[in-house]
């Protein structure tokens, strides 16, 4: 998963990690903004690299899909977007502040990167 909580250092840097990690399908949760990682899918450390949450086309023929829901991305606008859609039955929006502010930022991952090696991340 690229995002706020990815490898830091160079843009380079986490393209090897990821690649030498043989990560098969990388999730970008950072879009244009956030964490300010999209370099890194230009680079293309993934086979398969996924959009998620974002609600226009990333424009890059580097990201093959984009998660979604179709009330976000109908299926008939597929055809103005450079992703593949993979449509979720259900909202795909993770766009919720208040969630944002009182959930996922006070997690323990969010703070302690430790805690991903117990899960073998």
């Amino acid at each position: 998963v690229l995002g706020s909580g990815s490898p830091r250092g160079s843009a380079e840097a986490a393209s090897n990690i990821i690649s030498s990690d043989s990560i098969h399908v990388l999730l970008d949760l950072s879009e244009h903004g956030g964490g300010k990682r999209h370099t890194v899918l230009a680079l293309g450390p993934a086979p398969i690299q996924v959009s998620v949450g974002f609600q226009s086309s990333q424009g890059a023929d580097y990201v093959q899909y984009t998660l979604s829901d179709a009330v976000t991305t109908p299926p008939e606008f597929a055809q103005h977007w450079q992703e593949h859609f993979l449509l979720l039955p259900s909202s795909a929006l993770i766009k919720d502040f208040d969630m944002s502010l009182q959930g996922v930022k006070t997690l323990p991952s969010a703070r302690d990167y430790t805690l991903r090696a117990q899960f073998g991340l």
